[in-house]
């Protein structure tokens, strides 16, 4: 059953789609200890977006165990977020033109199963690249926006920036919501990574 207006946090996936920002944070050394040792760094904030209200921005900072041009050619196929993801069901190619790519997901949370889709645009130069509902498609989520910038690190490892709007209806009880915020975040991040840093080989 679908359940329109239901918003969910969901990793993978509008805004006018400017980038938020393209500069590496000044990380004390502390937290780059805690990246180098493959932790994960979480921010959360309110941001107001073009539909007037404030939205929770989630961000996430992390390292690839891999060269950036690696971590880029496996992050441009969004069609494969089903082998990693735990909570994706199935993510299918619709299509692909020029630097965007078109995925139907559907995912399950709690007792909901929702289906939307998802275009995707890249920018290779700045191995930069944003995500957005497709409009054209009857989405169960209401809002959705996210992006991953990728920074080279002069050891050959990839610095990621992650970042994502997430709001939830009053469907979602605020306890719900906070729980989905506080746990999917790291859960999803982590498997990235694994996947990221297996070269792709790395499967749930």
């Amino acid at each position: 059953m679908k359940f329109k207006n239901l918003v969910v946090l969901i990793l993978l996936v509008g805004w006018t789609g400017v980038i938020l920002s393209d500069e590496i944070p000044k990380f004390t050394p502390e937290q780059w200890e805690k990246l180098e040792k493959g932790k994960i760094i979480l921010t959360n904030e309110l941001k107001k977006t073009d539909d007037g209200e404030e939205h929770a921005l989630i961000g996430a900072y992390l390292i690839f165990n891999q060269p950036i041009t690696t971590a880029w050619s496996l992050m441009e196929h969004p069609e494969w977020q089903e082998r990693y993801l735990p909570d994706l069901r199935y993510s299918k190619l619709i299509w692909r033109k020029g630097n965007q790519i078109n995925v139907e997901f559907m995912v399950k949370i709690l007792f909901f199963k929702l289906y939307y889709r998802v275009i995707h645009t890249y920018y290779p130069d700045k191995y930069f690249f944003r995500w957005s509902l497709d409009p054209k498609y009857n989405n169960d989520l209401k809002y959705l926006y996210g992006e991953w910038h990728l920074f080279p690190l002069k050891n050959g490892k990839t610095l990621a920036k992650y970042l994502a709007v997430v709001h939830a209806s009053f469907l979602i009880p605020s306890f719900i919501e906070r729980k989905l915020m506080k746990d999917n975040v790291p859960k999803n991040m982590k498997a990235f990574q694994k996947w990221i840093n297996s070269g792709g080989k790395y499967h749930k």
